[in-house]
């Protein structure tokens, strides 16, 4: 039986995950022994000198299972490499978002920039940045159109794509909204996305049961995707093209344990859920814990619309594993206010490349707004960091920022909210300059 991590999930935000080989319980405290005499030296007197070194740098006491490790702590010399992640929910074009695109193209096109702008500070710097592109990019078939049957003008992953994002999720209830050949259409499109990995759908089996990995400080980082449904459309048993539903879980597991045998570390994206539910469902947690359990270092989840919480959960041979059940929308022109509401997962990834451990630290959560004023008109995505009091007034859908906190408080956590944001920890949520809004 594998090693069993003995810090409480509860502690998610005060201690390094690690992922650990499968070792006997009696061997543990040796184990933990080694790791942490990894991070320092590989001897004694090694081991003096980094903590030294370290303690000018805040770190106290290396040895104690709670300290928080980050990247900068670690010297380069140990065998240590790191990464920044940033995840984002769903991106998910509804009539108005691409009519002012289309506006703002004058005749060429779509021009998203306008849409995205305000948030390049936030993805521009991060190693990788992923999100959940909702629905299909098949314009080079079909005209665009919206719910229920989208067809996304693919312009959008390329706005993106400038901004910062390189790993995008493709498969979702929608995937099949413009049939198969709108599904091949949107692998297409993908393919030509620079300097990026898309994951979920493929061009058949052959390609989907290989690791789909991005390369990133040394560190090869796999992405698996999965979806609970496509809304009752079905690919012809002839069809070439593949992805995976949840309800096959010998599939789930084949492609994660494959991922984990040609990676070091694999993230897991699944679209899962009920819509507009802001709490995670049994079903949720329930599958949760089998990709950790197959070897998913980290989940991210997809679909719900609104936020979730992010939790952590123990694998079976004693890894900690976040997953954040859903990061709402990235945009959309939805109804519910809490559709309005999404943001970005963030953490530290740090891979000992002599152990192979797995470190995620310094997890936070980053919100943001889908703003619009009436009419759904303006429509742009801002940090909740920048959201004033009279944009608050101004927003299309009324959403004031205790409404934001609140949301916020009740879905993801107050702890994992470690920046300076309106109506919070004293700061000042009131702007003296006021946002120039663009007129349609």
């Amino acid at each position: 039986m594998g090693y069993q991590d003995e810090r409480h999930t509860s502690q998610r935000n005060d201690a390094p995950r690690r992922k650990k080989k499968a070792v006997p319980r009696r061997y543990g405290q040796k184990m933990r022994q080694a790791v942490v005499i990894s991070v320092v030296a590989v001897v004694i007197v090694a081991a003096i000198a980094c903590f030294v070194a370290f303690t000018n740098t805040g770190l106290t006491a290396v040895e104690d299972e709670n300290t928080v490790v980050t990247a900068e702590m670690l010297p380069e010399s140990s065998g240590f490499s790191s990464f920044t992640l940033m995840a984002a929910g769903d991106n998910l074009l509804h009539t108005k978002l691409y009519t002012q695109a289309a506006d703002r193209a004058e005749g060429d096109g779509y021009d998203f920039t306008y849409l995205y702008r305000d948030v390049a500070d936030l993805t521009k710097d991060a190693d990788i940045c992923f999100i959940n592109q909702e629905t299909p990019l098949a314009t080079a078939i079909r005209e665009v159109s919206s719910y229920p049957m989208f067809n996304t003008p693919s312009e959008t992953v390329f706005a993106l794509h400038d901004i910062g994002f390189n790993v995008f999720n493709i498969v979702s209830n929608h995937s099949l909204d413009q049939g198969a050949d709108g599904l091949k259409a949107t692998i297409d499109v993908m393919e030509t996305v620079p300097d990026s990995l898309y994951v979920g759908s493929y061009y058949n089996r052959e390609e989907m049961e290989q690791a789909h990995t991005i390369q990133v400080n040394g560190v090869s980082v796999a992405f698996v995707g999965f979806t609970e449904m496509t809304n009752g459309l079905t690919l012809d048993s002839n069809s070439d093209l593949a992805f995976v539903y949840t309800s096959d879980e010998e599939e789930m597991e084949k492609l994660i344990k494959i991922a984990n045998e040609n990676a070091d570390v694999v993230v897991v994206s699944v679209h899962w859920g009920d819509e507009n539910v802001t709490s995670a469902l049994d079903r949720q947690k329930t599958l949760a814990q089998k990709f950790a359990d197959y070897g998913a270092d980290i989940i991210i989840g997809h679909h719900p619309h609104v936020l979730q919480e992010i939790e952590t959960v123990t694998s079976a041979d004693g890894r900690a594993v976040p997953v954040a059940y859903s990061l709402g929308n990235f945009t959309s022109t939805m109804n519910a206010q809490a559709n309005h509401v999404g943001g970005f997962f963030k953490c530290s990834v740090v891979f000992d490349k002599g152990s192979g451990d797995v470190y995620i630290a310094d997890e936070e959560f980053i919100p943001v707004i889908n703003y619009f004023t009436s009419g759904k008109n303006n429509i742009h995505v801002i940090p909740f960091a920048d959201y004033t009091e009279s944009l608050a007034s101004s927003h299309g859908a009324d959403i004031s920022i205790s409404y934001v906190n609140n949301l916020l408080d009740s879905t993801v956590g107050a702890d994992l909210l470690k920046g300076d944001y309106p109506g919070r920890n004293g700061a000042d949520s009131e702007d003296d300059d006021e946002e120039e809004q663009e007129s349609e």
